[in-house]
């Protein structure tokens, strides 16, 4: 998580001048917990949130709306590979693999600037203070029924 945190998220934000402090919303995964990564993350104007552990598959903008198409597309890259090929796993080059993710990843009719900002909003995680989006929230809509 230090290496990420220093090599990944740091440089990442210092890129916008504009980008005072920032959240950075963890799940319970013993390596995002150490007291290491967070005395780096708040001596560095950077709020954590660490979810609790049972509300990660409700909780999560990115698990809400974006990884299950992520994950959904690059599969059908990955079987059309074999029944293509007639091939088997041991012979899927790593590249072809590294190819459908990045395929996947930049195809704008599969994961879109919008779905990603939506994402968050599901999630209740907005700019807006007057309530506008509130009724986006679904992740308590399991309590409804």
């Amino acid at each position: 998580m230090i290496d990420w945190i220093e090599k990944i998220y740091f440089p990442y934000i210092k890129l916008d001048p504009l980008c005072g402090s920032t959240l950075l919303i963890l799940d319970k995964a013993s390596s995002h917990i150490k007291e290491e990564a967070i005395e780096k993350c708040t001596g560095n104007l950077m709020d954590i949130t660490i979810l609790p552990g049972v509300s990660i598959s409700i909780m999560q903008p990115l698990d809400i709306s974006i990884n299950k198409k992520f994950k959904s597309h690059t599969k059908e890259k990955y079987i059309n590979h074999f029944v293509k090929n007639n091939v088997t796993f041991s012979k899927v080059n790593k590249n072809d693999i590294i190819n459908w993710i990045c395929e996947t990843w930049y195809n704008k009719t599969i994961i879109t600037k919008n779905a990603i900002i939506n994402s968050f909003k599901v999630c209740g995680l907005s700019n807006k203070t007057d309530d506008s989006e509130d009724k986006l929230i679904k992740c308590f809509d399991f309590l409804k029924k």
